[in-house]
């Protein structure tokens, strides 16, 4: 599987920039240019996006290396294209900036504040502020210190929204190790980091926004990886056109095995979900007296026989089996119970080879009867970190502090598709050598009912991208991301409700693709 965009360490990249520049392809100087309006140009854009009612002003925090010189030509970007109200407080004079970005910050527009600074104050800032941090690049490693870690602690006090430059001032781009700046969005050059993704990276560097400035393909062709990072480009070339002679069957079944007397909604979420990402025709299939029902009419809803006990009994498996057969994908788990009663329809659905997702109580059950598993690469297994603990200890593996890691050795011994989801969600399979990082999503997400809706979007592909359950998968990951930051656009990121986030599905598709 071809990388669209390859994940690498702070070193790769670094040797990148050297070829770069000693290849005489691009100069140092130019690179930075091209660096700072790119940033400028995403900063405008995110606080236009997210902070439209707030944004008032630019704080730039330069240093005096190369991240420095990037914020200098942001600033002026920012200044004179972008008409915003700036002022950089700098760490250092400016004769004793590196070569590059003393030319910058000499060149700067005069109408621009610029203040070297040995301390930050409370009174610098006013409401409606935005920081960018541009103190420390890829280049630093070990612990803050002096001045640096002063003025980190100072901006993770202030609670003003953060824009890095690069990398968060602190962290380290190849471990992920670093009490720094945390930020709301890092804006990095070239290609993103490993260690934005592991260890402290993971809370540290909030949304992550690649730029290109040019580095030869070249360059980028020979420095390895086997780490994606999951974006726009692969999610708009995976969607495929809807034939003009599609009909509901063309358009792929789901089915949703689950819910219980004590999970009334959870199922009913994911239906819903499953038909907005597309689904033909999707069937909830609850247990009778569990007294789940839906308001919504497309969405079909079987009440399957349990005795009146509203949990599935071996008296359900003959009208499952029959809804299993009738379906092109399998969605089970959600709201299920752990009730020993259902394990039996567990091994029924492993049994059938179907292409499913295993979510919620499904991943509970398999962890404590493990010997049913049964692999297969159209199975989808989709933990949050407690379901990923519990599955890795049934499986004896160590729970180690690089998520990655662990996530491609629980994907071995599941011997699927394993969605770790999570900041960042990970989408990666036992037999692919690729791992998938996910670029869209957003503390909106982090509410109940959110991972049902996930599950219900990427039942809603497997049925209908049946050849490639991976690529359907990594999809749907992303798929659901962006519907989470369309939701927080209109309601920040504590109100948004499960339901929210399955009305902005479609809004997400046609942004997407053309045809969404």
């Amino acid at each position: 599987m071809k990388l669209t965009m390859k994940i690498i360490s702070s070193e790769q990249m670094r040797e990148i920039d050297s070829l770069t520049i000693s290849s005489g392809k691009v100069s140092g100087k130019e690179l930075m240019n091209r660096a700072g309006v790119k940033i400028a140009y995403e900063c405008y854009s995110y606080v236009r996006t997210y902070y439209s009612l707030y944004f008032k002003r630019f704080v730039i925090l330069a240093g005096k290396g190369n991240n420095g010189g990037d914020a200098y030509v942001a600033a002026n970007c920012l200044y004179e294209k972008y008409k915003c109200d700036v002022i950089i407080f700098s760490i250092s004079p400016v004769d004793k900036l590196s070569e590059d970005a003393r030319f910058y910050a000499l060149n700067l527009n005069s109408a621009i504040k610029h203040q070297v600074r040995e301390e930050l104050n409370e009174s610098d800032f006013l409401q409606g502020d935005v920081i960018v941090d541009g103190l420390l690049g890829t280049g630093f490693s070990g612990a803050l210190s002096g001045v640096y870690k002063e003025w980190s602690e100072f901006v993770n006090r202030i609670n003003k929204p953060v824009i890095s430059i690069d990398i968060p001032s602190g962290l380290n781009g190849t471990t992920g190790f670093g009490s720094g700046i945390v930020a709301d969005l890092t804006i990095t050059v070239g290609l993103p980091k490993i260690g934005f993704f592991i260890n402290d990276g993971v809370r540290t560097t909030g949304k992550v926004i690649p730029i290109d400035i040019g580095f030869p393909e070249e360059y980028i062709d020979i420095t390895k990886s086997d780490l994606s990072y999951y974006t726009l480009g692969d999610a708009s070339s995976f969607v495929r056109r809807v034939p003009c002679d599609a009909h509901k069957k063309s358009k792929g079944s789901v089915l949703i095995i689950g819910g219980s007397k004590f999970y009334n909604g959870a199922p009913i979420l994911s239906g819903l979900s499953a038909l907005r990402a597309g689904a033909g025709f999707v069937t909830v299939a609850v247990p009778a007296a569990s007294g789940i029902s839906s308001d919504c009419h497309s969405l079909i809803v079987r009440k399957i026989e349990d005795e009146g006990s509203g949990v599935f009994q071996s008296s359900s498996l003959k009208e499952i089996m029959a809804l299993i057969e009738s379906h092109d994908s399998i969605v089970i788990g959600i709201g299920l119970s752990q009730e020993e009663s259902c394990i039996k329809i567990l091994e029924t659905v492993l049994e059938s080879n179907k292409r499913t997702v295993f979510d919620a109580d499904a991943l509970n059950l398999l962890a404590s009867n493990i010997h049913l598993l049964k692999k297969s690469d159209s199975f989808v297994f989709s933990p949050h970190p407690g379901e990923v603990f519990r599955l890795a200890k049934a499986f004896g593996l160590k729970t180690i502090s690089n998520r990655i890691g662990l996530a491609r050795k629980l994907s071995q011994c599941l011997g699927g598709i394993l969605i770790f989801k999570g900041n960042k969600t990970i989408t990666v399979s036992e037999i692919n050598s690729v791992a998938y990082l996910n670029s869209t999503g957003s503390a909106t997400l982090a509410t109940a009912g959110s991972g049902d809706v996930l599950s219900g979007i990427v039942g809603a592909l497997l049925a209908n991208y049946d050849n490639d359950c991976f690529s359907a998968s990594a999809f749907g990951v992303y798929l659901h991301g962006k519907a989470g930051e369309l939701a927080e656009i209109d309601f920040g990121t504590r109100s948004a409700t499960a339901d929210d986030i399955i009305k902005y599905i479609p809004k997400a598709l046609k942004q997407i693709s053309p045809f969404s």
